[in-house]
């Protein structure tokens, strides 16, 4: 009987059923039902769906935003009219440039946007992949959003 028991505790079977001489004997793993959720568990549970679907929200939110990117190493420069937290930009509106050897690259709006956060001021030095600002794409067109022409000089 030991035997057939530790057979059954070292595989992976769920019962054993032998008949030798006539006399039949089965062994069965025992099973455990599962106990019901305690009511403090069940919010719990709740709890963690909530948070969950507002992290998700959160994530969501952050995918939304758009980084602009330094194009390559150097030195960030503004646009001659510098941008500020809450401006709205046109599609193409000069963001500023990235400097390196004397030669702007030029930063422009992929789309309509508000700016959400400047990260870099103007003269400071930056790494290529760097985040420089974040926009806040929008979907119509700001009032006060300017054409791209109206602030296309950089101030070197």
């Amino acid at each position: 009987m030991r035997e057939v028991a530790q057979i059954l505790k070292t595989s992976n079977l769920g019962e054993i059923s032998l008949e030798i001489d006539g006399v039949k004997l089965s062994v069965q793993r025992a099973t455990f039902a599962a106990a019901a959720p305690t009511p403090v568990q069940i919010e719990e549970a709740r709890e963690e769906a909530a948070a969950v679907l507002v992290a998700e929200q959160v994530q969501a939110d952050i995918d939304a935003q758009i980084a602009v990117l330094s194009p390559a190493v150097g030195v960030f420069r503004q646009a001659k009219k510098p941008l500020a937290v809450g401006d709205e930009v046109g599609k193409r509106a000069l963001l500023g440039a990235v400097e390196t050897l004397n030669i702007p690259t030029e930063l422009y709006a992929a789309q309509i946007a508000r700016v959400s956060e400047i990260l870099v001021a103007d003269g400071q030095g930056v790494e290529w992949g760097q985040t420089l600002m974040i926009l806040e794409p929008l979907d119509e067109k700001p009032a006060d959003a300017k054409p791209a022409e109206s602030n296309s000089e950089i101030t070197l």
